[in-house]
């Protein structure tokens, strides 16, 4: 079973060193998982993450680098090698991207995805599949939850239970009116109605954390009840169970917000989980790892061997995970950004010039070593090049899209195409 997050930023969960309780379940799921301290996205929005994540395949070969582009039938997903070695196929997730056009739904027998749905209804349409009709086939059941997504609006029974630090940064008018509305919190908003403001503008940039780690704990909820959904059908123990964010969210601390013009570790580390059947002990793997990994990773456990750009990382619960650089990169609203992580570096190339991050001593990105370390940055910069070369080599052709007048207000509901 494989479960991705959408905009699910890693640092901010208490798993991952956030300061406050938002992974209660995930915490516990843990104690028998491998908890991946290093993933990342192979890119910093959810159409190409995603593609990437049902393919093996970097957005370079891919090719679902913008808005109005489909997954290539070429594109072999992890649910048509499935399908053809006898397992039955699921997929029920929420995100406009997700509709069938954009050809996601390749080798899903039954396919399921909404614009807008919230967690604990997908849980119960899973359910309801569940207890359907058993031919006694294995079952690969792909899902993906929207929560963490703007509109920052957890449930109400999830607010106001950790309190606002006083003071801290603002945003300044400006910024706020840039965003799509979807990211705009007003103080009409919800129970932080402030009587004589109505509408006013939310500028202190803690509000916005606060909102976002309340979805975290929403979607933490949904997990548990998914997973107790699973282990009340005794299909928990016997699955191999992935969770992984499909990207972060920046709230400016690279000057930017949202997702998808970034690749600072705020929009690519992700959270990513695995347990094994029958669960192992918990452990903690710094090795960095991508999400391009995950097709490899369940292909082989069901036996099913495959050339992809991502490996297994099944070796990480036997004898140890060796290390791999691992890339990103982002094509979107005019961005052309690529990544590449290698141990504690970090390279970002864009507009023909590259900056260098340590990591280890500098896991907020605030100094450039470019200058500093040459020989690191060239050894990142032909790292880079070599794997665009590869993935220029096997690139697919890709399909264009016209989306309908519905499915761009759609979108631009959920902060995109402004």
């Amino acid at each position: 079973m494989l479960i991705t997050v959408d905009t699910w930023r890693a640092d901010r969960l208490h798993l991952y060193g956030g300061e406050r309780a938002t992974s209660p379940a995930l915490e516990r799921l843990a104690e028998g998982a491998l908890v991946f301290d290093r993933a990342a996205a192979p890119a910093s929005w959810t159409l190409p993450s995603l593609s990437s994540v049902m393919t093996g395949l970097y957005p370079g070969a891919h090719g679902v680098i913008d808005t109005d582009r489909a997954l290539p039938e070429a594109a072999l997903t992890t649910a048509e090698r499935l399908s053809a070695a006898g397992y039955r196929t699921a997929f029920f997730g929420v995100n406009t991207y997700l509709q069938a056009p954009r050809q996601l739904d390749q080798g899903f027998a039954t396919y399921r995805a909404w614009d807008g749905l919230d967690g604990r209804q997908l849980t119960r349409h899973v359910a309801d599949f569940l207890d359907g009709p058993d031919p006694g086939a294995p079952l690969f059941l792909e899902l993906h939850l929207y929560e963490p997504h703007c509109p920052y609006q957890a449930p109400r029974d999830l607010r106001g239970r950790w309190p606002l630090p006083a003071g801290g940064a603002a945003i300044s008018p400006e910024r706020w009116r840039s965003m799509p509305d979807c990211y705009r919190l007003r103080e009409s908003d919800g129970d932080a109605a402030v009587p004589g403001r109505e509408g006013a503008p939310v500028l202190e940039l803690e509000r916005y954390l606060l909102a976002y780690d309340e979805e975290l704990l929403a979607v933490d909820r949904v997990i548990e009840e998914l997973l107790g959904v699973l282990a009340d059908r005794d299909r928990l123990d016997e699955s191999l169970l992935i969770l992984a964010g499909d990207h972060g969210e920046a709230f400016w601390e690279h000057g930017d917000y949202g997702h998808g013009r970034e690749l600072y570790q705020s929009t690519t580390w992700v959270p990513l989980l695995i347990r094994p059947p029958g669960g192992v002990a918990g452990g903690r793997i710094g090795t960095p790892v991508s999400l391009v990994d995950i097709a490899p990773t369940v292909l082989a456990a069901a036996g099913q061997g495959a050339s992809l750009a991502g490996r297994d990382l099944s070796p990480a619960w036997g004898e140890g995970l060796q290390p791999a650089p691992v890339f990103s990169s982002t094509r979107y609203e005019g961005a052309a950004v690529d990544a590449v992580f290698d141990g504690d570096w970090a390279l970002i190339r864009s507009a023909g010039r590259s900056a260098l991050y340590d990591l280890g001593a500098d896991p907020g990105q605030g100094e450039d070593l470019a200058a500093l370390r040459g020989a690191e940055r060239r050894r990142l910069e032909a790292l880079l090049a070599e794997r665009q070369r590869a993935d220029a080599a096997a690139a697919l052709d890709t399909s264009t899209l016209s989306p309908s007048e519905d499915v761009l207000q759609q979108l631009k509901a959920i902060g995109y195409m402004r």
